[in-house]
């Protein structure tokens, strides 16, 4: 953080803040700085899933001012002296407005108008439809507005001055002036709003609770020391973090009573995040702190690189910061478990918004960024046949949606091991895909499918689909043997596979044979049913053989054959054999 000391000043060169959390369901919009008129921080739908970048938008400046999201739209201010309005699914401009200088105070948007605050001394009201200018309320302060953020509620806007120091309401559908009062030192604090009563710090270090219609002081206290933090407030309890150590400060939110603190190093410019009797803050030394809001016992800390200005915002059980190491990291609510971050490479000021599972933020890097994607759903349980033949291709269908309306892939586990074996192409999502396979080994398979969308994020694996493929096996017979002038022979597959590569020999042995006879060969294939015949052309021979078997001095003759599936047939006859002819 730099600073600059004039007199008793001082003034900062980025400032942030936070808005968090969206769901799946049902939008919470992001209204404002803090989200919400109390500073909470936190959003009542679902937490980001994915950290992944979906777009970016480049400005002409540092952004620091933090976005607000509402109604599908990112608005945003920037260093380059505009306001932007930006697509929340595309990231595209939809319109900008130029203000007389930077835009660091962060939007808050409200039945259709926007309210910032500008360094060139101005509040801006703006039409959100075309960024017209509905219209403008000089402050008068020479350095402007630009940390502090403003506040709507029932009708009128809160915001601080810097130099002059003022806590300024307006009406926010004419900005004519209700009240403006000076506090008696620099604002870089937001103004928060509970109960009709409005809470702000300033650079000497005291903490103000004002009555919201009449700006009538209703108490005063003090933390010690320069307050850059803004209050958030919960269950009638006001927190803050101060400079130069003093740490986190708790005060009854209807007295002014401090109730605790918690003593941290360096300046807490960070403003806390609370939920669920907890507050969340970061500090320079770049550890996040949970405390609890009660009693302020210190549950855990967690180093995720320094922090500015960003703020802590929360969804659900999850929680996201910005860090001056250039990173936007999502911790584990309860325990601070790092569950993920993104590296940017330039510091962070800006605070994160979450709405709709994503999450919005600013950068150094002059770019607004979309962080954040839904999984795919998890596909259907693969629809096909469960029965099967090795070596035969059968087809599968399956289908997902993409909560994003992603294109999706589709990875098929084909052997049950959890891993993908084919990724088909990008597919829209909800429309049905089909994928065929064959098995060359008999087993029982249990295939599933996991879909994968174009930011590479995956779903989980789908039910699992049991099919069986068995294996036909072939089954060789002799089914007869001929004489005549020689021998033939008929082998046939009485099986239900192929007979590949089947070997025959046809032989005559036993008797007074002169020229013993032998033949052999391959047959490619012999399928289910059918049959092949092989010949053995006889030989002139000298000598008769009369007899009834194959064990005697008899002439007799066999015929073998194998294939390469390993089914074998033999068959024999005793034969009478005058030279060349056999008699059977």
């Amino acid at each position: 953080m730099k600073k600059i000391l004039i007199g008793l000043t001082i003034s900062m060169l980025m400032f942030a803040t936070v808005i968090p959390v969206a769901g799946a369901i049902k939008s919470d919009n992001w209204k404002m700085f803090r989200h919400d008129p109390m500073h909470t921080g936190y959003s009542t739908t679902g937490p980001l899933e994915i950290g992944s970048i979906r777009w970016s938008f480049e400005t002409g400046g540092i952004v620091s001012s933090s976005p607000s999201v509402v109604d599908g739209y990112v608005y945003v201010g920037s260093n380059d002296h505009k306001i932007y309005c930006i697509n929340a699914e595309t990231g595209l401009e939809e319109w900008n407005y130029s203000t007389g200088d930077i835009v660091s105070s962060s939007p808050a948007v409200i039945d259709g108008y926007l309210y910032v605050g500008s360094a060139d001394g101005n509040i801006y009201c703006l039409n959100t439809t075309d960024g017209s200018l509905e219209w403008s309320y000089p402050t008068g302060d020479p350095t402007g507005i630009k940390y502090s953020s403003p506040c709507i509620v029932n009708g009128k806007l809160y915001i601080g001055t810097e130099y002059l120091g003022k806590l300024i309401c307006l009406y926010a559908s004419n900005g004519t002036l209700a009240w403006s009062l000076p506090l008696g030192g620099f604002i870089y604090s937001s103004p928060a709003v509970y109960d009709n009563k409005v809470y702000i710090g300033t650079q000497t270090g005291a903490i103000w609770c004002l009555n919201a219609d009449t700006g009538i002081p209703v108490w005063l206290n003090s933390t010690g020391n320069a307050i850059w933090s803004s209050p958030a407030v919960e269950n009638g309890k006001i927190y803050v973090g101060s400079n130069d150590g003093n740490g986190v400060f708790c005060f009854d939110a209807f007295t002014g009573h401090q109730e605790w603190n918690y003593a941290l190093l360096n300046d807490i410019t960070s403003s806390p995040a609370v939920f669920n009797n907890r507050i969340y803050i970061g500090s320079p030394t770049g550890n996040v702190y949970c405390f609890n809001a009660t009693s302020g016992f210190k549950y855990w800390q967690e180093y995720v690189g320094g922090v500015d200005m960003s703020s802590v915002a929360i969804a659900n059980d999850q929680i996201y910061i910005g860090s001056t190491n250039g990173k936007v990291s999502c911790l584990k609510l309860q325990n601070g478990n790092i569950l993920w971050d993104l590296d940017f490479n330039e510091a962070i000021h800006s605070s994160p918004a979450i709405v709709d599972g994503r999450l919005y933020i600013g950068c150094d890097d002059y770019n607004i960024y979309c962080i954040g994607n839904k999984a795919p759903e998890i596909p259907d349980t693969p629809s096909g046949e469960t029965n099967g033949i090795a070596n035969e291709e059968y087809t599968y269908t399956t289908i997902t949606n993409d909560p994003d309306n992603d294109q999706v892939q589709y990875g098929w586990d084909w052997n049950g091991d959890d891993e993908v074996d084919e990724w088909t192409n990008f597919y829209d999502s909800g429309v049905e895909v089909q994928m065929s396979n064959s098995w060359s080994n008999p087993g029982v398979y249990n295939i599933k499918v996991k879909a994968r969308d174009s930011l590479e994020v995956e779903s989980e694996w789908s039910e699992e689909l049991e099919v069986t493929i068995i294996e036909l096996e072939p089954e060789l017979v002799i089914e007869s043997i001929d004489g005549g002038d020689g021998v033939m022979a008929t082998i046939k597959n009485i099986g239900d596979g192929d007979a590949t590569n089947v070997e025959w020999e046809i032989g005559i042995s036993g008797g007074l044979i002169l020229f013993t006879d032998k033949s052999d060969g391959l047959v490619p294939l012999i399928g289910p049913g059918e049959t092949a015949e092989v010949t053995l052309v006889g030989e002139t021979g000298l000598g008769i053989g009369i007899g009834f078997g194959i064990l005697t001095p008899i002439p007799g003759i066999s015929v073998t054959a194998i294939c390469d599936e390993g089914s074998a047939a033999g068959g024999n006859e005793t034969a009478i054999i005058i030279f060349s002819r056999v008699l059977l």
